[in-house]
């Protein structure tokens, strides 16, 4: 069952509290400001245009809005309330890690899955080895004056090994990172071209963080309604987030080797970071595969086909670098990294966030990954078609060269072929 516990839900109340607004929004106009100026040099500013970008009040979400007169300047939105959400969630992730690693044997046992005896990339930890080098270089001073405070203070309850404080930053980093690049993705792609006839173009807010609106606010979320008064999946508006998805994952990666720092430690903390926004979303879905009425796709569907991407975008680009000789060598290494980061922000959710009347049982995401095999295929074989559709439409038209999207679409097919 997906339902809520009030009392996390105060307790996620209270941690606003001992967060600095101040700070992290510095933090993050500084990161987001450095992603604009790339995006303007390398996209729009080529074709005589201009991203705007803004920080907004209001409840979580961040958004693209394009206009069909002006394409190539499109206005982005991140809320403020977003960015202290996914603060929240980077600066908590280490903490439960920790307690996981220490207070149960959840990792311990999994650690000693046969199957992963010979990975070379095992941890017995709650986190991986981390140092300066895999810190955004704008995040590295004040991570690094964070970590020599807490040094001096070891022997306080109080203070974070540096492999904890490191991973705040790196996942605030990567969460605020991917999110920014989604958003691109609705613009590069050219979604504003695929709306229905009569669709509201002036907004396309594409990233709810909180859930969507009721199927009966038609106007917002772009649910065709039935002349029964019921509505019907918007399968194209699904099938555009997950592009949009896809541009994220595959620019995020980008990201990360155009500044040296892909490495197997951050690979996982990306996907932790991707686990727990989706298991935010997760909160206004119902814990069945079923196709949802909402814009988005269900999250645990989002969630599979950027893992899908990224599991095999990493071995190839490991090919490419003759980091090894064939994409079979570091199979183990990254289905031990992506299982153990399901395994984590599933708890790390159940944690935090959901109501469970039985402790020793599946949280319900990941209950849901584990036996909604049926499901899953029939949403995803739902929604192949209306990707098959607007596919070519947003190749035509994509505006950066370099792009996995194709590349993508033919691994979720093969994912389904294979059942």
């Amino acid at each position: 069952m997906n339902q809520i516990d009030d009392l996390k839900l105060l307790r996620l109340q209270e941690e606003k509290k001992f967060i600095s607004t101040d700070f992290i929004e510095e933090l993050a106009r500084q990161l987001i400001g450095e992603l604009v100026q790339w995006a303007n040099g390398e996209i729009f500013a080529p074709r005589g245009g201009e991203l705007a970008f803004g920080i907004t009040l209001g409840p979580p979400n961040a958004g693209v809005a394009i206009s069909p007169k002006r394409p190539f300047h499109p206005r982005m939105e991140f809320r403020l309330s977003l960015i202290e959400d996914i603060y929240a969630d980077a600066f908590t992730f280490p903490i439960v890690s920790r307690r996981l690693s220490e207070e149960t044997e959840t990792l311990k046992t999994f650690n000693e899955t046969e199957r992963f005896q010979g990975c070379r990339v095992r941890f017995p930890g709650s986190l991986p080895e981390l140092h300066e080098s895999n810190v955004a270089e704008s995040f590295r001073p004040v991570c690094e004056l964070f970590v020599a405070l807490n040094l001096e203070r070891k022997d306080d309850d109080w203070h974070a090994p540096p492999e904890d404080v490191r991973c705040r930053f790196i996942m605030f980093e990567l969460m605020l990172v991917w999110t920014f690049f989604h958003e691109l993705g609705h613009a590069v792609q050219g979604h504003y071209r695929m709306h229905p006839t009569g669709a509201s173009l002036a907004s396309d807010w594409s990233f709810l963080e909180m859930g969507e609106p009721a199927p009966t606010e038609v106007d917002h979320v772009g649910i065709a309604p039935t002349t029964s008064g019921k509505s019907v999946p918007d399968l194209a508006a699904q099938a555009r987030e997950l592009m949009a998805d896809a541009e994220a994952t595959d620019l995020t990666l980008k990201y990360l080797v155009m500044r040296d720092r892909l490495t197997f430690n951050v690979w996982y903390l990306l996907l932790c970071s991707l686990g727990c926004m989706f298991q935010r979303f997760y909160a206004s879905y119902p814990d069945n595969l079923e196709v949802s009425h909402a814009r988005h796709p269900h999250p645990a569907i989002r969630d599979e086909t950027s893992h899908l991407l990224g599991i095999n975008w990493v071995a190839d680009y490991l090919v490419a670098s003759k980091n090894v000789q064939r994409r079979e060598e570091p199979a183990m290494s990254l289905t031990y990294l992506s299982v153990r980061a399901s395994l984590v922000t599933g708890l790390f959710r159940a944690y935090r966030i959901e109501k469970r009347d039985d402790p020793s049982g599946l949280p319900s995401y990941m209950s849901l990954i584990s036996d909604g095999g049926d499901q899953r295929q029939s949403y995803l074989n739902a929604l192949v078609p209306e990707i098959e559709r607007q596919l070519p439409m947003a190749l035509e038209y994509h505006l950066i060269d370099m792009h996995s999207l194709e590349y993508w679409f033919q691994l979720v097919k093969a994912a389904l072929s294979r059942g």
